[in-house]
């Protein structure tokens, strides 16, 4: 017997992570979620942390399935920052 395909062909870790995730936004994703929000009006329905097979996307619009916006965190260390010319 086949194990019950899931929708979006997630698995059940996938979804877990996804809902931690929405628990748990930086900074960022709550500026660009409350800017997505207010677009709502206009028809442009945004979900935050949306899991799509393997991946969880920072935000879809369910009005376009092919539109999304994944944000990448860009944390460095201060010595990582510090330009070798300095020392």
């Amino acid at each position: 017997m086949e194990p019950k395909r899931r929708m979006r062909d997630t698995t059940p870790e996938i979804q877990r992570r996804a809902k931690e995730r929405r628990k748990q936004m930086t900074p960022a994703e709550m500026d660009v979620w409350k800017m997505l929000r207010k677009h709502r009006q206009a028809g442009f329905y945004f979900r935050r942390q949306h899991p799509v097979g393997r991946f969880i996307l920072d935000f879809c619009c369910t009005a376009k399935k092919r539109f999304f916006v994944d944000l990448v965190a860009a944390c460095l260390s201060s010595a990582a920052r510090t330009d070798p010319a300095d020392e």
